[in-house]
């Protein structure tokens, strides 16, 4: 009995699937659907946004020291000349190279070259100076993103660059002379 139940259904099943349609819903049914598989589509890099990222400042480092002072008040200068670039942590279209330009207010990888000057105190006979260099940048965080279109879902990928502006260089000084044992003492 079970058998034949079955045998009629399958009969049923094979005439409705011959069967003519005249309904168009009905027939909108049973046309295969075609999906077109896309490739995944990414754009190029865009400026986002920026945000100050503070003041990065150099260890300082020895830059120039003195002869040693054959009579008291005598003083020293120091000239330190230096060239004053901007730069940027990554590289970077041109197209959105420019942007970035506009958007931080300054040129990026221009040299300029400028000058900055300091003088030491009156010196006491056997003293000399060691004039140290302290260099610092403005730093600005700049935030780019593209995005990146799948056939599922859309990613949108962050980068993140710094820009870095030179500021003046500071000039320390710091007063040495030698003991009667020939070691050096600086304040």
């Amino acid at each position: 009995m079970f058998k034949k139940m079955v045998m009629a259904f399958i009969a049923v099943c094979f005439i409705f699937s011959i069967a003519p349609i005249n309904n168009n819903e009905a027939s909108a049914m049973y046309v295969p659907i075609i999906i077109k598989h896309n490739q995944p589509v990414k754009t190029d890099w865009k400026y986002a946004y920026k945000s100050n990222a503070g003041v990065k400042r150099s260890a300082p480092k020895l830059g120039y020291t003195s002869g040693v002072a054959n009579r008291t008040g005598e003083s020293v200068s120091r000239s330190l000349g230096f060239d004053k670039t901007n730069s940027i942590s990554a590289s970077v279209s041109a197209n959105l190279f420019k942007t970035i330009q506009s958007e931080i207010g300054y040129s990026i990888g221009k040299t300029k070259t400028k000058g900055v000057s300091h003088n030491s105190g009156s010196l006491q006979k056997g003293e000399y100076v060691k004039f140290y260099e302290n260099r610092s940048y403005q730093v600005t965080k700049v935030t780019l993103q593209r995005r990146n279109d799948s056939k599922t879902q859309c990613i949108i990928e962050n980068k993140v660059v710094y820009t870095y502006k030179e500021q003046e260089p500071q000039i320390t000084v710091k007063y040495c002379k030698k003991d009667k044992k020939g070691k050096e003492i600086c304040y």
